[in-house]
Order: C-alpha cells, then structure tokens, then sequence
C-alpha cells in the first residue's frame, strides 16, 4: 500500500482556476481595511470590557446616560484631563482583557 502522500499531487491540474495574484497595492488596501476592522473592534471590545466592570461594581448605575456623552458642564478641555488623569488606570483594566497574548492572568 503506497503512503498517502504518494497520492496527493501538490500540482493543481492545468484547468483549474487560480486565484488572481493582488497587486501589492491591492494587498496594502486589503491590510488598512483589515487594520481599520481590528481598530474598531478592539475599541468596541475595551468599552465594553470597561462598562462590564463598572456594571460589576455599580449594578444601580444608569449607564445608558453614557450614550449622551459627557455631562454639560464638562467641557473639552476638562474631559482631555479626565481622560489623561484615567490613562494608568486604563492601562490597568485593559490590560486584564490580554488582546496580545503578553499580560500575565490578574490574581
């Protein structure tokens, strides 16, 4: 009985289709898109990440008040700060969600 590898042909037959070769700025715009795609997705997974927490902690909060964004009385420049004064946090929290493989399980 000859091995099964002597039976498979890695040679497509000359009437089988190929598939088209990308052209190097085909392959560039399919990797954007793909990067935009990731981008988005991973963004949507972190709030989500985040707002699951806060639920967690805070089950009587009211999130939908999030979808209106930031209260009034918070400007530009003071969201800027809120954000930046949150960024080791952040850091933190999204960490635990491990999106690269690298961050160690939280105890």
């Amino acid at each position: 009985m000859a091995p099964v590898l002597d039976l498979i042909s890695p040679e497509l037959p000359k009437d089988q289709p190929r598939a088209p070769k990308l052209t190097p700025v085909e392959k560039a715009q399919r990797a954007w898109d793909w990067l935009q795609q990731f981008v988005k997705d991973t963004g949507e997974f972190a709030g989500a990440h985040v707002l699951s927490m806060v639920r967690a902690h805070y089950p009587l909060v009211d999130l939908s008040r999030l979808e209106r964004g930031y209260p009034k009385e918070v400007g530009p420049q003071e969201a800027d700060d809120l954000r930046v004064g949150l960024l080791d946090l952040s850091s933190t929290v999204i960490g635990d969600i491990n999106l690269c493989g690298t961050a160690t399980p939280p105890d």
